[in-house]
């Protein structure tokens, strides 16, 4: 199968001569199964990344620029990383080289919770505007407990269907400070792993304290950075099914609490103290003041 790279030349070189058209695009994994994924040929627009970090918001984000992406003529919204769950594949299975034949100029890729590093030197992904979402780490390390525990979707089958029940077992065991600790390093590597984007011009960073209970705003901005068009109706009509706050926490719901700052709620100062020292600066390169009073943006 031909490559994106080899592909560019011989289709895209035309592309201002011929209407925009959609393929399905497969790519082998190590177990010799193809994953096929639609894109869009000739895509007349930016192409978009929206990236985040796990129990950051990436749910929400996701759905608000594929509903963004429908809205502006795109076909769909690529989901390269919920794809490739419901097959049961890790992270480290699909962020590998293979990645690159599915990424093409105009298409709009979402859903990813980990870093795509394997595409970080492809130049399509390098021109590509990029929003990423991130979030207080001790908060999202609460909301990963809870989330793991009760409400996280499990694939039928997969080498990540056998670790997410692991992780579920693990966390049905133990306390919720206990694990926020032992998943503090793993948080942070997830982190680090975006550190190489921090300087890219087309990346916007978006904080979930600062847009979560300000869904307009944040719904305008997303389609500012990525150059989608819309107007009051289209707004309202996505605040409709985004703009959930609970009025009561729900331990088992997947949306359970929404607001900022619940780490305070759940964790000692001595034990937010002790994740605070197991996280690197990285943090601190995301406007976050891990360890001094306040803990604000």
């Amino acid at each position: 199968m031909a490559t994106n790279g080899e592909l560019f030349g011989k289709v895209l070189e035309k592309e201002d001569a011929m209407p925009q058209s959609q393929m399905t695009v497969k790519i082998r994994m190590p177990d010799k199964r193809s994953i096929g994924f639609p894109v869009v040929l000739r895509a007349k627009r930016p192409t978009c990344f929206a990236l985040g970090v796990r129990k950051s918001g990436s749910s929400i984000f996701s759905s608000i620029v594929n509903a963004l992406a429908l809205h502006n003529g795109q076909a769909n919204a690529v989901d390269i990383p919920g794809e490739m769950f419901k097959a049961g594949y890790r992270y480290t299975e699909w962020n590998a080289k293979p990645l690159t034949d599915l990424v093409w100029p105009g298409n709009v890729y979402i859903g990813f919770r980990d870093a795509p590093t394997a595409l970080y030197a492809d130049p399509v992904f390098r021109k590509a505007r990029k929003i990423l979402m991130v979030r207080d780490p001790r908060d999202a390390l609460v909301s990963e407990y809870f989330s793991n525990a009760y409400s996280h979707s499990l694939p039928e089958s997969g080498a990540e269907g056998s670790i997410l029940t692991l992780q579920r077992a693990e966390a049905l065991q133990a306390s919720v400070a206990d694990y926020a600790l032992k998943r503090a390093k793993h948080l942070d590597a997830t982190v680090e792993k975006y550190a190489a984007l921090l300087d890219d011009p087309e990346i916007l960073v978006m904080h979930y304290e600062n847009v979560i209970l300000a869904k307009d705003a944040w719904i305008r901005a997303i389609a500012d950075h990525f150059e989608f068009e819309i107007d009051d109706d289209l707004v309202q009509a996505i605040l409709g099914w985004a703009d959930v706050v609970p009025k009561a926490e729900d331990e088992k719901a997947f949306v359970r609490r929404v607001v900022p700052g619940d780490h305070r709620n759940k964790l000692t100062t001595e034990t937010i103290a002790q994740i605070d020292g197991a996280l690197s600066d990285i943090w601190r390169k995301l406007g976050y003041a891990i360890g001094t009073p306040g803990d604000k943006i």
